[in-house]
């Protein structure tokens, strides 16, 4: 005999939106009270348990326990068997369900390296439902899918392919599968940054298609179980990045190496462009070594007053000449500041000192140290 695929109620916008008094039913002609009759609900094989064969309606409806139904999707048919041995096996339905008060439980995450979101985070799930007949097994096929945000909610990167993220798992024994706890857990990248934050969850399939006596097969059972979702921030994974301003540079240094020859008048100092210093005021210190590491005396040098930096790169800094001619051919200088805003000391920055040549006509400044150029006051 031809049977439609059983029926299932209530449905919402032709999904499952709920776990509590779901019925399938399942429809054929002439039923005899000598029918054998099994719903297959995905997985759950042979069935949901059979109708009372005395007292046989049309169609027949099985009720289908609130622990088998999770979000996600699953097929369902029907084998019906008569007194003579013969049996019709109905057309399969497939059904999405969505909001039915049952899930997955969510994946844990965590940092691979809590000081480098850029090696992705650890996904650990187990499934362990409270209220799903579910096990995980490592022949399972599993989904992740997570979506990475900025704090205001828009997608960090809405390219297609790229941002919902996606991993497949043809099987859990692709990665780490623990037999002993049944849970699985992998890495995957990108990761959020700071207040960014991610919304992540995964899907498990489980199926089963087996043989009758006659060679002929039952249709493929399938039930995709959905976890619930898991956010978290990068702060929440990940250590705060280490605030930092970038080292100064010698704007007229070439290789680490400052040609006292080639530089008229004080030595300019430039700060690269970065966003920690706005609108900032930053003090300068400088020292000297001579070429077997001694300190040399007079070239210690700190900025009289501080340099106001609107914005960066900042070009408005110079060290009077005569701190830096102060140190030997071959030696170095070494240079470092302080912001006041932010209150962090640079790294510091050291050149090789060389001498000799023909000088430059100095334009401003003084060429052998007179004056200063913190007060501007020319030689």
């Amino acid at each position: 005999m031809s049977l439609n695929a059983p029926l299932v109620a209530p449905l919402q916008n032709g999904k499952l939106q709920q776990k509590a008094n779901v019925v399938a039913s399942q429809n054929y002609v002439d039923p005899s009270p000598t029918d054998v009759l099994y719903l297959y609900w995905g997985n759950n094989l042979p069935s949901i348990g059979a109708p009372d064969k005395n007292n046989l309606t049309n169609p027949v409806p099985f009720p289908i326990a609130s622990n088998l139904v999770c979000d996600g999707s699953v097929t369902v048919w029907c084998s019906i068997e008569d007194k003579a041995g013969n049996i019709a096996y109905s057309d399969t339905n497939t059904l999405t369900i969505d909001k039915s008060g049952n899930t997955l439980a969510p994946a844990t995450l965590a940092a691979v390296d809590k000081n480098a979101p850029a090696k992705g985070m650890t996904v650990s799930f187990s499934g362990k439902p409270t209220d799903v007949t579910f096990s995980l097994v490592m022949t399972n096929p599993a989904q992740i899918t997570w979506t990475i945000y900025n704090a205001d909610g828009t997608p960090v990167d809405n390219v297609p392919d790229h941002n919902p993220y996606v991993r497949n798992i043809p099987f859990l024994t692709d990665g780490g599968f623990n037999s002993g706890t049944s849970t699985y857990t992998t890495t995957v990248t990108p990761a959020p940054v700071g207040t960014q934050y991610v919304e992540l969850v995964y899907s498990v399939t489980q199926s089963y298609t087996r043989g009758t006596g006659d060679g002929t097969a039952y249709p493929r059972s399938v039930q995709i179980f959905n976890s619930a979702k898991v956010t978290a921030t990068g702060n929440d994974l990940f250590n705060p990045a280490v605030a930092s301003i970038p080292a100064p540079l010698f704007t007229d240094a070439s290789n680490n190496t400052l040609d006292l020859s080639q530089v008229a008048g004080d030595i300019k100092v430039t700060i690269p462009q970065t966003p920690s210093i706005v609108q900032d005021s930053v003090t300068f210190t400088g020292s000297g070594k001579d070429a077997d590491g001694n300190t040399v005396i007079g070239s210690g040098w700190v900025t009289n007053n501080t340099y106001t930096v609107a914005t960066t790169p900042f070009y408005g800094a110079a060290i009077p000449r005569a701190y830096v001619a102060a140190v030997p051919d071959g030696g170095s200088y070494t240079i470092f500041y302080t912001s006041r805003n932010t209150g962090l000391t640079s790294a510091s920055t050291t050149v090789t000192i060389k001498k000799g040549g023909t000088p430059v006509i100095a334009t401003a400044g003084s060429l052998f140290g007179w004056g200063n150029a913190d007060s501007g006051v020319l030689g």
